[in-house]
C-alpha cells in the first residue's frame, strides 16, 4: 500500500509549503533571524482586510499544529506562544528565550538589564534606545511622557 510506504511525508510537505507561501507576503511577514515575524504596520491594506488575513493565518497555524503536532517551523515560536498564552507569554525569562532563539536573546539583552524600577533611558545611543529604534522602528522619546 502506497500510504504506508510514504508515511506522513506528503502531508508534512503540504503544510510546510503552505507556511512558506504565507510568509512570502511581505506586507504581513518579515524575516528576523531564523524566523518570520508579523509586520504590524498596515501598509496599503485596509484594517478589516488585515484583520481577516491575521485570523486566517491563526486558523491555518492551529490546523497545522493539530495535524502535525508541531508548531510551524518558519514562524517565530514566540508568536505562537503569544497566540496560545496571550499576555502571559510576555513574562518569559531571558534564559528561556536564549534556549529557543539565541538571536532574539542577544537583541533583548538591554531590556533584561533594565531594572524593574529603572526609567527607560532617553539617550539615543543607549543600547535599549537602539533596540527600540532597530526593532520597533520608533524613538524612545515616543514612549516618555
Amino acid at each position: 500500500m502506497l500510504v504506508s510506504a510514504v508515511g506522513q511525508g506528503p502531508e508534512r510537505a503540504m503544510w510546510g509549503n503552505l507556511i512558506t507561501k504565507i510568509t512570502e507576503n511581505h506586507q504581513f511577514w518579515e524575516r528576523r533571524g531564523q524566523y518570520f515575524t508579523p509586520v504590524l504596520t498596515p501598509g496599503s491594506e485596509s484594517m478589516p482586510h488585515r484583520q481577516a488575513q491575521w485570523k486566517a493565518f491563526g486558523f491555518i497555524f492551529a490546523l497545522h499544529m493539530l495535524h502535525t503536532a508541531q508548531a510551524p517551523t518558519l514562524i517565530s515560536p514566540f508568536l505562537i506562544l503569544c497566540l496560545i498564552m496571550r499576555t502571559d507569554a510576555l513574562l518569559l525569562p531571558h534564559e528561556y528565550i536564549a534556549s529557543v532563539d539565541k538571536d532574539a536573546s542577544n537583541k533583548l539583552a538591554p531590556w533584561f538589564e533594565l531594572g524593574v524600577g529603572d526609567a527607560i533611558p532617553t539617550d539615543h545611543l543607549h543600547p535599549l534606545s537602539q533596540l527600540f529604534i532597530s526593532e520597533v522602528n520608533t524613538q524612545v522619546c515616543d514612549f516618555t511622557p
